[in-house]
């Protein structure tokens, strides 16, 4: 009897997995129907999808597909909004998922994946503003359907990008640990890291290539560090302008690192920019600008509080510095066989905030030393808020040797300073989008200055050159100036060209307190 009950189990067991083995190879071929149908359906058709294989696994619940390619098949451009449109064609190696819960994702209800992973994605991207044929990103759900994903890693990806006439390139690597997405609108990840190398940027003029070695994210922590940044010109600096047709900045710049702490990139999907400090370490480079040729028509250049007034969102960020700099700014006047230049050296800045919150006032304080020579330092006071206001300026230049700043004087003035002893300078100024003003008290002695020709490549003084020297060192020039009867004090009044950058307004600004304190005057302060 007992026998007899022990045959009819083990055959019934033998049916039952004869039976789960049938179920189980139909509901594989099943559920690998069901979810190419399904990744077919969600690309309106008018994307072709292919996969070269596909294995579905039950026990353990996973899926492996290998060369999945996605593309348009009649160039349909996907809209991102009202004027960016994007042309993907997407290719990846392989695509692992794993722990995939099966029977909810094939009632279309929540999807919830333990582990995805693709290996060596490649992307292509071509993106435009003109009116093309293309389809638009809609969320059309309820709402209340949850995409989840424990664990996404994506390796050795590689992105090319295109625009009107600049492209970027890149390589990619990203870790997300607990992915949740209600909507395309409201994503959330518990951790986050990402990794771009052998970033490429080339700008669309095609005159500048954009570098940086790598780019690093880490969630929640708020690091975000962008390594070697490099502004590489493609022309000499001679030929820019001729190319542009108008004088213009030649740039030849290089960062050894930039880092964002605290950064908050889910605030971006409230249109906010959130950033607790931003660190820029050692920031060399040149800057030449050939003033012979014409000046452009360009639009005014906009104010640092003009330019915040039209970030749409909020932006905030407690402080920034830039430490270990240094800067050659070079500039080729009519009638100089040769560009004048100055250098900036050991350049710190620290301040904050930057905001566009009402009320909003930058405290920043700066120092260099100029021409290697002597220290500056300043203070700025620069009001954020929309309206705008007085903007102050503060600072001193310490003790130097005027006849260090020859490389500049003698090429874009045309004049030698012999001899100058700046004992201190020190100045303070206001100004506002027209004007400036201020006082300035330039302490100094033996200054001697001699005008020179320029033009010739031998550099030496001619008659005209002999008089002018004589009558500005005799007459116009004063020698010395040292507190006392005799002591000048310098009126800072400068007019404001809102074509050119505000380093050009302070900068002119404190000539024309240094052109006061020794006697030169101008009518034109321009």
């Amino acid at each position: 009897m007992n026998k007899k009950w022990l045959l009819v189990f083990i055959s019934a067991l033998s049916i039952f997995s004869v039976v789960v083995i049938i179920a189980f190879s139909r509901a594989d071929n099943y559920a690998k129907e069901r979810i190419i149908r399904y990744v077919h359906e969600s690309s309106y058709g008018k994307y072709a999808l292919k996969i070269h294989e596909i294995d579905f696994s039950l026990i353990p619940l996973s899926v492996r597909a290998d060369n999945v390619e996605l593309h348009s098949i009649d160039s349909t451009f996907v809209a991102i909004d009202s004027t960016h449109k994007i042309l993907p064609s997407i290719f990846i190696e392989k695509i692992d998922i794993e722990g995939l819960a099966l029977i909810k994702a094939l009632l279309g209800k929540d999807i919830s994946i333990s582990a995805l992973k693709l290996t060596d994605p490649n992307i292509f991207l071509v993106s435009t503003t003109d009116s093309v044929s293309c389809i638009h990103w809609e969320n059309t759900g309820s709402g209340s359907n949850r995409f989840s994903i424990k664990n996404i890693s994506i390796e050795n990806g590689k992105i090319k990008w295109y625009g009107n006439k600049s492209s970027v390139s890149t390589n990619l690597n990203i870790a997300i640990h607990d992915f949740n997405l209600k909507s395309p609108k409201n994503p959330w990840v518990i951790e986050m890291n990402v990794a771009f190398s052998n970033i490429i940027y080339k700008a669309p003029d095609g005159f500048y290539d954009i570098k940086c070695d790598s780019f690093s994210m880490d969630y929640p922590k708020g690091d975000v560090v962008f390594s070697k940044i490099a502004i590489d010109p493609l022309i000499d600096k001679y030929e820019i302008g001729h190319a542009k047709g108008h004088e213009s900045d030649w740039d030849s710049l290089n960062i050894e690192s930039v880092k964002l702490s605290g950064f908050k990139p889910d605030k971006l999907l409230n249109d906010s920019l959130v950033i607790e400090n931003v660190d820029i370490v050692q920031l060399t480079g040149v800057i030449f600008r050939d003033t012979r040729l014409k000046f452009p028509t360009i639009p005014d250049t906009k104010l640092p509080y003009e330019n915040l007034s039209k970030f749409h969102g909020f932006i905030s960020i407690d402080s920034v510095h830039l430490t270990g700099s240094h800067l050659i700014y070079q500039e080729h006047v009519e009638g100089s066989q040769k560009a004048g230049e100055v250098s900036f050296n050991q350049i710190e800045v620290h301040g904050g905030p930057i905001s566009n919150a009402q009320g909003t006032v930058l405290n920043m304080d700066a120092k260099s030393k100029l021409m290697d020579t002597g220290w500056m330092n300043a203070t700025f006071k620069i009001p954020l808020s929309a309206d705008g206001g007085k903007h102050q300026v503060k600072g001193e230049l310490s003790a130097m040797d005027l006849s260090s700043l020859n490389s500049m004087f003698m090429y874009v003035a045309g004049a030698n300073i012999q001899s100058g002893n700046n004992h201190t300078m020190k100045f303070n100024f206001s100004y506002d989008k027209y004007i400036s003003s201020g006082e300035m008290d330039f302490i100094y002695d033996d200054l001697k200055v001699k005008f020179i020709n320029t033009k010739e490549e031998k550099i030496k003084a001619g008659l005209k050159e002999t008089f002018m020297t004589l009558l500005v060192n005799t007459f116009v020039l004063q020698e010395a100036n040292k507190p006392g009867r005799s002591y000048r004090k310098g009126k800072i009044e400068f007019e404001r060209d809102p074509k050119k950058s505000i380093f050009n307004y302070w900068w002119k600004s404190l000539f024309s307190g240094i052109k006061s304190s020794t006697g030169f005057t101008e009518k034109k302060k321009r």
